[in-house]
């Protein structure tokens, strides 16, 4: 189940997913496919992003930089009122 999201742009979102991790989403046909599954702050900036060939606008990649190292309930939620505060 997702919990909550922030947008990268309108095709791609990162999103809460169950409580256990981060997940990737594209938006294909209207609805949100997940791409990745992220436990970690690294393994989303640094593997999932670029592999995707992402390139996140500054403000977003700045809040999702934010992240704890490691997952943890209710993160995107405090980084994407940062985002909005940028």
């Amino acid at each position: 189940m997702i919990l909550g999201s922030i947008a990268i742009d309108g095709r791609w979102q990162v999103s809460e997913c169950d409580e256990l991790q981060w997940v990737l989403q594209k938006l294909e046909g209207g609805r949100w496919r997940n791409i990745a599954w992220c436990g970690t702050r690294d393994g989303l900036l640094d593997v999932a992003l670029p592999h995707n060939n992402i390139a996140a606008p500054a403000g977003v990649l700045d809040a999702l930089s934010g992240l704890p190292d490691t997952y943890q309930p209710g993160a995107l939620d405090r980084v994407r009122i940062l985002s909005r505060a940028a």
